[in-house]
């Protein structure tokens, strides 16, 4: 997808299937195979300084998590750089525009099912239709009339 073929890259089939902290783990793993990261301190990763010996420049994402691995980051902190925030961001954009992104589940929620409430599907398809009292104002009884505000002139 990223470089305008069928197949998504790797980050974007974790973006889809498990969303941003995932795909920005899998882009230092995609890049540790051609030797432009290594493992840092304990639970870190950082960048190996590029030369003309490393490998093909990588996909975009793939480079902004490199040049964001300037010091040793571990990954949940990769997720929240102020460089890879927006490239997960503009990954999203593509799939979106192909469709690949599903709809999130519109089922009742547990509490919903233990309740007896409505599932957030009936509640959708009510949006947009007036309820039976009205709409603003006070309650008739509190000398709202007909719930449009006050019947003194």
């Amino acid at each position: 997808m990223s470089d305008g073929t069928a197949a998504p890259a790797p980050h974007e089939i974790a973006l889809l299937r498990s969303g941003p902290h995932t795909a920005v783990t899998v882009a230092p793993v995609a890049l540790h195979p051609r030797g432009v990261v290594e493992p840092g301190p304990p639970g870190t990763v950082r960048a190996v300084p590029r030369d003309a010996a490393t490998a093909e420049l990588p996909p975009a994402f793939e480079d902004v998590v490199h040049s964001a691995l300037d010091r040793p980051l571990r990954p949940h902190r990769l997720v929240r750089h102020p460089d890879v925030r927006p490239a997960v961001a503009l990954t999203r954009v593509p799939l979106a525009e192909a469709g690949l992104p599903s709809r999130p589940f519109l089922g009742p929620t547990r509490f919903a099912l233990r309740a007896g409430l409505p599932s957030r599907v009936e509640v959708a398809d009510v949006r947009g239709t007036r309820p039976p009292w009205g709409l603003g104002g006070a309650a008739p009884a509190c000398g709202g009339g007909d719930g449009g505000g006050s019947d003194h002139a």
